[in-house]
């Protein structure tokens, strides 16, 4: 029910109780929004309002406008701002969703391969890799891979990865922090096997990110790679300041709103 006297407009109001309706599968994926007309009509509002709500619910990529059709719910979409750096389930649920991992496979890996993807000058031998699959309400939206240090391989399971790896690093290895070293954000095509995870089409455009992260010692506890199906993942970023009298003598740096440097650390 909205509120004409809360301190937040109408419009957000009306997109977030929209919102929920997707959330909550009131609103399935590929079902008609309400026209404009209807919105106005149920909840008393104003075109603006409406139009305002509908264009939020856009920008997030929960609906989308067909001209001439109609405006359509496209699933659950997960909003990640690098802004604020948090754990894949942490983050599901703060955006609302219900988060489930499963942990297909589990094995070692030559670590040559694994120094030479994630451009680390020297490591292990070998690499204890998890694959996992991540879904939001039930529906797959990362197929990701995670590889450990080799002494980790004797502690893991697939039951202990069917879950947040922070909260494991946290309890397991009594981890407060770690630092996200370096994280490469590219666009791919899918293939045979990431297609196969993520119900999608062999070729079809994924946002793929691969991440080192480090502990208190500059040492690696994680390196990570996700394949995201973009239909259902959204990457926010902004609110940095690019102090332009550095750039011209070619020391760039980048602060946030706060005025402190631009650092990636996840508190566990």
């Amino acid at each position: 029910m909205l509120v004409p006297d809360s301190a937040t407009p109408l419009y957000l109001q009306l997109e977030e109780i929209l919102r929920q309706e997707i959330l909550s599968g009131s609103r399935r994926e590929g079902d008609k929004l309400s026209t404009e007309n209807e919105l106005v009509e149920q909840y008393k509002v104003s075109r603006i309002t409406v139009r305002r709500a509908v264009e939020e619910l856009c920008k997030e990529g929960m609906v989308v406008r067909h001209p001439g059709k109609g405006t359509f719910v496209t699933g659950v979409v997960m909003r990640n701002d690098l802004n604020e750096p948090r754990g894949w389930t942490e983050n599901a649920v703060a955006n609302g969703y219900r988060p489930s991992t499963v942990c297909t496979e589990l094995g070692m890996v030559p670590g040559a391969a694994v120094c030479r993807l994630f451009e680390l000058k020297q490591g292990e031998e070998a690499y204890c890799c998890a694959r996992r699959v991540r879904a939001l309400n039930e529906k797959p939206a990362v197929y990701e891979l995670d590889y450990f240090p080799p002494q980790d391989a004797e502690f893991l399971t697939k039951e202990l990865l069917s879950g947040s790896v922070f909260r494991l690093l946290r309890q397991w290895k009594k981890l407060r922090v770690i630092r996200e070293k370096e994280t490469i954000i590219r666009v791919r095509y899918a293939d045979a096997e990431t297609a196969d995870a993520l119900g999608l089409v062999k070729g079809q455009p994924v946002v793929y990110t691969r991440t080192c992260y480090l502990d208190g010692r500059d040492q690696v506890v994680l390196l990570n790679e996700q394949y995201i199906d973009s239909e259902r993942y959204v990457i926010r970023t902004g609110g940095h300041e690019l102090r332009l009298d550095e750039a011209e003598t070619g020391k760039r740096r980048v602060v946030n709103r706060n005025g402190g440097r631009k650092g990636c650390k996840a508190a566990l």
